[in-house]
């Protein structure tokens, strides 16, 4: 959420079937999600790039690993200020 600055967790709603026909690429979503809340950017963006095409929220996430990598946080906790919306 575009100007927060206390932390929010985001969901995406989907039904039941759509998760299922979903899964493998959810599941491609949630290693490059641990990855990068790890601070371990370049092997999260390298797992979100095999997904961006099929996945805006990966392709975010891509883009949010890129920005980070040029400029690190010296005590990342996995939270930033957005200040665009993707």
């Amino acid at each position: 959420m575009v100007g927060r600055r206390e932390p929010v967790v985001v969901y995406e709603p989907m039904m039941a079937e759509e998760s299922e026909t979903r899964k493998d690429l959810l599941e491609t979503f949630s290693k490059g999600l641990q990855l990068f809340y790890k601070g371990e950017f370049s092997q999260a963006l390298e797992i979100f790039l095999t997904v961006q095409e099929l996945d805006p929220s990966s392709a975010a996430y891509a883009k949010k690993c890129r920005s980070i990598m040029k400029a690190p946080p010296n005590d990342w906790r996995g939270v930033w200020v957005m200040d665009s919306k993707y």
